[in-house]
């Protein structure tokens, strides 16, 4: 917190709180092979797939940017398997925070 203005309200309030949870970023991984990317966002929606060598798959919607003029959000979606996704089932509204491998084709 070396920003004065960070310092000052820190004072003032005693207590500097930062809220993730409905967070959307996308960024490089650090540290990572430049396919890898760390995203972190709420859930948009989940569609169920079908079922891949015993596993459960699930298509999330991501948000990974929002525009500062409040239009259409920047959304992705990613493929999950129940191998990866621990827990019970990822539902709309969930908070995530994972690595995705970013490859594309342009023609």
């Amino acid at each position: 917190m070396s920003h004065p203005a960070c310092r000052r309200r820190f004072e003032r309030e005693g207590e500097l709180v930062i809220h993730i949870d409905q967070m959307a970023a996308f960024f490089p991984a650090t540290g990572a092979p430049s396919p890898l990317h760390e995203v972190r966002s709420p859930v948009k929606a989940v569609r169920e797939g079908i079922s891949l060598l015993g596993m459960s798959v699930w298509t999330l919607t991501l948000t990974i940017a929002r525009p500062e003029d409040g239009d259409t959000d920047l959304d992705i979606e990613v493929s999950v398997t129940s191998s990866i996704w621990k827990g019970a089932a990822p539902k709309e509204g969930d908070a995530v925070q994972g690595l995705v491998w970013l490859q594309a084709t342009f023609e």
